[in-house]
C-alpha cells in the first residue's frame, strides 16, 4: 500500500469516526441543541428588527388600555435575556402607534409584573414619539433612565414632581410644551433641562423650579429669555440658543 493510499485510508476513517461522534451527540442532546440554535436565531432576529428601523416594534413593550387610550408601561419579556435588558433596548424609540392605536401616553406607574419585570428597568434613554401627548412623572423603580427626549413629541405639560423620584439626568421639552407646574424639576440627578419651544410658555408656576439641585444646566431659545429671566438664579449655567 502506497503512502497516498494510506493517508487517503486515513482520512475516510477520521471521517466516519467524527460521523458517528456526530450523530451519537445529535442523538443524545438534540433537544438542547435545538434550544441553542433557536435562541441564537431569536437573538438575532431580535437585533435585526430593532435595529433596521431604530424604533422599538409593539411586540417588545407593554401597555395597557386607561381611560380609552393606550398606555404603554415598560418593556415585555423578550427585551431581556437572562434578567438583564438587551443591549438594543438600552435606548428605546417609542412607535407611532401600538396595538393598531396612536400611541399618546408613556405610564411609569402602572407596571406590567407577569414577567417579573417592571416598567422599563435598564433602559437608559426614552425617545418619545411625534403622537405623543402625556408622560406620567418617572417613579422610583425606574432608577436606569438617565434621559428623556420629548422633543418631537405633543407633550403640553408635564405633572408636578415629574424628576422627584427618579434617577434622571437629562430632559429635553418639544415645540408644544406650554406650561410649567409646581416643583416639577425636582430630583438630585437630574442635570440637564432643554426647552425648545419658540412660543412664550401659557404659564409657569411660580415654583415651578422650586428644589431643584443647584447643578443645572439650561437650554431654552432665546425667544423665551425675557419668561425665563426671572429664573436664572435657580440655575448653574444658562444656554439661549
Amino acid at each position: 500500500m502506497t503512502n497516498g493510499t494510506s493517508q487517503g485510508l486515513f482520512v475516510v476513517v477520521a471521517i466516519v469516526i467524527f460521523g458517528i461522534f456526530t450523530l451519537i451527540s445529535y442523538l443524545l442532546f438534540k433537544e438542547n441543541l435545538k434550544q441553542t440554535l433557536a435562541n441564537i436565531f431569536t437573538d438575532g432576529l431580535e437585533q435585526t428588527d430593532s435595529n433596521l428601523s431604530g424604533v422599538i416594534k409593539e411586540k417588545y413593550l407593554t401597555w395597557l388600555v386607561f381611560d380609552n387610550e393606550i398606555n404603554v408601561t415598560g418593556l415585555s419579556e423578550i427585551a431581556y435575556k437572562n434578567g438583564v435588558v438587551r443591549p438594543q433596548f438600552k435606548t428605546i424609540i417609542l412607535p407611532e402607534t401600538v396595538d393598531g392605536e396612536d400611541l399618546k401616553i408613556l405610564n411609569f406607574n402602572n407596571f406590567n409584573t407577569t414577567h417579573g419585570h417592571e416598567g422599563f428597568i435598564g433602559v437608559e434613554k426614552i425617545v418619545g414619539n411625534s403622537s405623543l401627548q402625556g408622560v406620567a412623572p418617572l417613579a422610583t423603580g425606574e432608577e436606569s433612565i438617565k434621559e428623556l427626549d420629548l422633543s418631537k413629541t405633543k407633550v403640553e405639560s408635564v405633572f408636578q414632581y415629574f424628576t422627584k423620584d427618579s434617577h434622571l439626568k437629562k430632559v429635553t421639552f418639544g415645540k408644544h410644551m406650554k406650561k410649567l407646574s409646581y416643583g416639577i424639576f425636582q430630583g438630585k440627578y437630574l442635570e440637564e433641562i432643554t426647552f425648545t419651544n419658540t412660543t412664550d410658555f401659557e404659564y409657569i408656576d411660580s415654583m415651578a423650579f422650586y428644589g431643584m439641585n443647584t447643578n443645572i444646566t439650561l437650554n431654552a431659545p432665546k425667544e423665551l429669555k425675557i419668561q425665563l429671566s426671572k429664573f436664572e438664579n435657580k440655575f448653574k449655567t444658562i444656554n439661549y440658543f
